[in-house]
């Protein structure tokens, strides 16, 4: 029912848990696709949200640009617990409420599309910047260097 794996191995008995890497190509034509956070971001989750796929994943602990903080349960992605031990659960959930999940996608895909391609994204994008910029500003504060303007 699901079929993961690690693409890279730092532990021992590396051939009973590691896969070969798939392409963002290969990996569409799943219905299901799980993203997971690493040492930071879940590095796939944009295009992820962006396909016909529905994301599995648990909530989000590091947000980006992307806004993922304000992704909802079941609206945008359907939750995984933080160690992943009801994934099983869910993808049965999944199976079994195709509906729901289509609207799941659905959602996700308009999200990403809003935010990359709405009047207004431009904008926003500036706004985005300049807060960060600011928040970066005030948290690194080196003795003796200028401020910036």
């Amino acid at each position: 029912m699901v079929d993961v794996g690690f693409t890279q191995a730092w532990f021992k008995d590396e051939g009973r848990f590691v896969k070969k890497s798939l392409r963002v190509a290969q990996q569409l034509r799943y219905k299901y696709l799980i993203a997971l956070e690493g040492n930071d971001i879940a590095s796939g989750l944009k295009w992820m949200l962006f396909s016909d796929s529905v994301v599995l994943m648990p909530a989000v602990k590091v947000a980006t640009w992307a806004l993922e903080g304000t992704l909802q349960p079941f609206v945008h992605y359907i939750p995984l617990k933080p160690d992943g031990s009801d994934l099983l659960q869910m993808v049965r959930w999944a199976r079994s409420n195709d509906g729901k999940v289509r609207e799941i996608s659905r959602r996700a895909t308009l999200f990403m599309y809003d935010l990359l391609f709405h009047p207004d994204a431009a904008s926003d994008d500036a706004e985005v910047r300049s807060i960060l910029v600011k928040r970066y500003e005030a948290g690194v504060r080196l003795k003796g260097a200028p401020r910036a303007c």
